[in-house]
C-alpha cells in the first residue's frame, strides 16, 4: 500500500513540471500563471499543470462555470474560480485525478466570460 501512495505521489509531482511544452508563454506571465491561486489561497500550480480550451471545452450554464474533460460535463466548484484579470487571454483549467474522479483544483476563464 506504500509503495502505491508513493508512486501517487510521485505521479503527481511529476506532472508539476514544465518540459518546454509552453515555450511561447513570456517569463512574466509564466511566473504570474505559477502565482494563480483559488479563492482560499491554495496555488493552483505551475504553467505545465493547465489545460487550454484547446484540450478541454469550456462554457457556462446555469451562471455556473462546466468544463468537459474526458467526455464528462464537470461543473467548475466556486472556490476554483480565478477571479483575476486573465492575461493570458485564453482560458486554463488545472486537474487532477483522484480515486472517486477528476477534481478540478483551479479554473481560469477566457476572455468574453
Amino acid at each position: 500500500m506504500l509503495g502505491a501512495i508513493s508512486v501517487f505521489v510521485f505521479s503527481i509531482v511529476a506532472q508539476a513540471r514544465d518540459n518546454g511544452q509552453y515555450p511561447q508563454v513570456p517569463p512574466d506571465i509564466r511566473a504570474w500563471i505559477e502565482r494563480l491561486a483559488d479563492s482560499h489561497g491554495i496555488s493552483c500550480c505551475a504553467t505545465a499543470d493547465g489545460y487550454r480550451p484547446d484540450d478541454v471545452e469550456w462554457d457556462i450554464a446555469e451562471n455556473r462555470y462546466r468544463v468537459k474533460i474526458d467526455g464528462h460535463w464537470l461543473t467548475v466548484p466556486s472556490d476554483a474560480v480565478i477571479k483575476a484579470q486573465n492575461r493570458l487571454g485564453y482560458a486554463l483549467v488545472w486537474y487532477h485525478y483522484e480515486l472517486d474522479g477528476i477534481a478540478i483544483r483551479c479554473f481560469l476563464p477566457g476572455d468574453g466570460t
